[in-house]
C-alpha cells in the first residue's frame, strides 16, 4: 500500500495530488493508495483520500504502507524513514505557490547530499 501525505500547510499541493491521480488512472501506479491531501483543492478520482487525519490515523497509514510519498517536511519523511519505509520526498516549491519559500527543497537536497556521501 502507498500512503501519501502532504501535511497541514495552508497552501494546496495540487501538483502532487493531481500527478498521482494521473499515474493511477494510466496504471503507472497499480498499488492500493490512500492520501491525506490537506488543503489541496484538487480531489483525486482514482484513489481514496481524506483532507486531514488524526495522529492515530496517520500512524496507522504510516505503519501499514510499504511506500510513503510525502512533502518535504522533515518530521514526516524522517518518521517514514525511521519506520523503514521506502520514502519518496516531493518538496513543496514556492514557484508553484505551494509554500512561502523553498526551505523544503533546500532541506531535501542537503539530506540527499549527506546520504550520497555515506
Amino acid at each position: 500500500m502507498i500512503f501519501v501525505t502532504v501535511g497541514t500547510h495552508e497552501q494546496p499541493f495540487n501538483r502532487l495530488i493531481k500527478k498521482l491521480d494521473e499515474m493511477v488512472e494510466n496504471k503507472l501506479i497499480q498499488d492500493e493508495m490512500f492520501a491525506q491531501i490537506g488543503y489541496s483543492t484538487y480531489e483525486p478520482k482514482h484513489y481514496k483520500w481524506s483532507k486531514f487525519l488524526s495522529s492515530e490515523e496517520m500512524n496507522h497509514y504510516m505503519e501499514e504502507a510499504t511506500t510513503v510519498i510525502c512533502h518535504g517536511g522533515p518530521a514526516t519523511f524522517m518518521k517514514s524513514l525511521s519506520l523503514g519505509k521506502k520514502t519518496i520526498v516531493v518538496p513543496r516549491q514556492k514557484k508553484y505557490d505551494e509554500h512561502v519559500n523553498d526551505h523544503q527543497l533546500v532541506f531535501a537536497q542537503e539530506v540527499r547530499k549527506k546520504a550520497m556521501a555515506s
